[in-house]
């Protein structure tokens, strides 16, 4: 969901690029199935811009919120039929595959995009934690797991309190 962007959602992209993948497309939810009280569409993907804005071989996409997908394997049909490549690889963190089984037709994701599985590095960081954060207003707290930039951006507008 990108609620919010984080480092470590950056360093699944820079590893994915050191790999040698040249595309990255970001894809915000816009309609999530399995979370509820998620900040604005409108205000992630502007967070999701100012993190990933070092990275020239990332893409933010609007597809979910164009199409009005709520599944991935929806989301990732609309891909192919826009974007033609040879491959496809959905990149996801370690925490996220403990989590698939309750995706909508996993089976048929996997077939369309292998999955690019990167050990964060960086586990300590998660969106919930952020968040938690943010729902008391401790602001200063999430200095060491987002983006100096989009710091900057919840320090005046904070949406999780």
């Amino acid at each position: 969901s990108l609620d919010p962007p984080h480092k470590g959602h950056h360093f699944v992209c820079e590893e994915a690029i050191k790999a040698g993948i040249d595309k990255i497309l970001v894809i915000p939810s816009y309609n999530h199935v399995l979370k509820n009280n998620i900040a604005s569409y409108d205000f992630r993907f502007r967070l999701c811009e100012e993190t990933f804005k070092d990275l020239k071989e990332v893409e933010i996409s609007y597809i979910e919120k164009i199409y009005e997908t709520k599944y991935t394997i929806d989301t990732l049909n609309i891909v192919r039929d826009i974007y033609k490549y040879d491959e496809y690889r959905l990149l996801i963190g370690r925490d996220i595959l403990e989590e698939t089984y309750k995706w909508k037709d996993w089976d048929k994701i996997i077939k369309i995009a292998e999955p690019f599985v990167v050990s964060r590095e960086l586990d300590s960081i998660s969106s919930t934690t952020i968040r938690g954060y943010l729902s008391q207003g401790k602001v200063k707290e999430c200095e060491s797991m987002v983006t100096p930039s989009v710091l900057k951006i919840l320090e005046t507008e904070n949406p999780y309190l």
